[in-house]
């Protein structure tokens, strides 16, 4: 078990663009958060921090797994996606446990992906670890403590992407751009289902 490194799961956004609650998304008789919750706790992630806003309870009565879970209300989501970072933190017993932060919008991320951040971060020990899809940088992400402090001050709608040029990074590199494709759109969402 990583019982050293933590998986937050940020999903307690609105889905504006998308119309509905992306977390309740079915795929392939699944709930799009439900494949977020799989990935970690296969991956062995602890604790696994779920995050949520928008829909709580809705989304709370589709969790698979629940008493694996610490489920987090960010009660100021609308505010962005910070607060929903600072949430997950604030929720880490260990305060000095490196965490990898998973969306609950890309469900083809594979378990290896997971173990590769973690076998970079442990063999490099960089402050960062994250995928590199062509050039394109993208969750999940490993953050080693050095970070939090860094999250900690973002505000409104900004990511962790927004601190990574001030870390040591490093990237796990990926060729199939299919394994980190996200949910925005229903459009986004049928392609997914194809």
């Amino acid at each position: 078990m990583n019982s050293h490194v933590a998986g937050i799961i940020l999903a307690a956004g609105g889905s504006a663009r998308l119309g509905t609650p992306k977390q309740l998304l079915k795929l392939r008789g699944k709930s799009l958060i439900n494949y977020a919750v799989e990935l970690a706790l296969g991956s062995h992630l602890n604790p696994v921090i779920v995050v949520l806003g928008a829909e709580r309870e809705k989304i709370q009565t589709v969790l698979a797994h629940k008493e694996k879970l610490k489920i987090v209300a960010n009660e100021r989501w609308r505010e962005g996606q910070s607060t929903s970072l600072i949430a997950g933190l604030d929720a880490l017993e260990v305060k000095n446990t490196p965490a990898i932060f998973l969306l609950c919008d890309q469900p083809n991320i594979p378990e290896r992906f997971i173990s590769g951040l973690i076998a970079k971060y442990e063999a490099e020990k960089p402050d960062v670890v994250m995928l590199e899809t062509y050039g394109k940088k993208t969750p999940p992400i490993l953050f080693s403590p050095n970070c939090f402090s860094a999250i900690r001050e973002l505000q409104g709608d900004k990511g962790a992407r927004d601190i990574i040029k001030n870390f040591d990074a490093r990237f796990l590199h990926n060729e199939d751009e299919s394994l980190v494709y996200d949910v925005d759109t229903l459009e986004d969402f049928a392609k997914l289902t194809e």
